[in-house]
């Protein structure tokens, strides 16, 4: 038995990403996009990602980059994993090679879902879209879940992860503004209440992203 993994996005802070570690995430996202409060800078992640346990996988995050770009961070800091964020075409992930790749689809009807269907790991992001003034319905993410390796994201927080996770029942969770006292740094507090609410959904879910 496995518990639903949990990524902790935006560190900027080597003491959050040990946390994150010590709480037991799978995960732990650096952004490299200069319009983010949340972006590092290579040496920054370098450290940062030099501090976590090899069991921890390292995310770089990335906003509609040219391939060459994203490639060259990953020749040096040691990521496991490529998210893309932006607006990418789908062959961008083909382009990235040895890098796994996790691409971000904003969740906004039935066209948004068949989207997300055709990546083989995706990062769903169910809250309230800017162009859009209603809610999303988390039954749209259910259904991706149901077919793909989803990562649910979007307005999670401790108090709703749980629920959150019980609806969806997706392969993991992605939090970053949902657990922090200013952008870029985590309340500790909160990012351990936030793997504990996940971790009291604890049920069968194997597989590797």
């Amino acid at each position: 038995m496995t518990m639903v993994a949990v990524k902790i996005c935006g560190v900027t802070r080597e003491r959050d990403a040990v946390l994150a570690a010590e709480c037991g995430a799978w995960a732990v996202g650096f952004v490299f996009a200069a319009e983010s409060p949340r972006c590092v800078t290579v040496d920054r992640a370098m450290g940062i990602a030099g501090a976590l346990p090899a069991t921890v996988q390292r995310v770089g995050v990335f906003i509609d980059a040219p391939v060459e770009a994203i490639l060259a961070v990953c020749r040096q800091v040691p990521l496991d994993l490529v998210q893309l964020h932006g607006a990418e075409p789908g062959d961008v992930c083909r382009k990235i090679g040895l890098w796994r790749c996790i691409k971000a689809v904003e969740l906004t009807g039935r066209e948004s879902v068949e989207r997300a269907v055709g990546f083989d790991s995706v990062l769903l992001l169910a809250d309230r879209p800017k162009t859009q003034e209603s809610p999303v319905d988390f039954a749209l993410a259910r259904d991706v879940a149901r077919r793909r390796r989803a990562i649910l994201a979007g307005g999670l927080t401790p108090a709703n992860v749980a629920h959150a996770v019980r609806f969806v029942q997706p392969w993991g969770v992605d939090v970053s503004s949902g657990i922090e006292s200013a952008p870029g740094i985590k309340d500790p507090a909160q990012l351990k209440a936030f793997c504990d609410a996940v971790r009291s959904t604890h049920r069968v879910k194997g597989g590797k992203v």
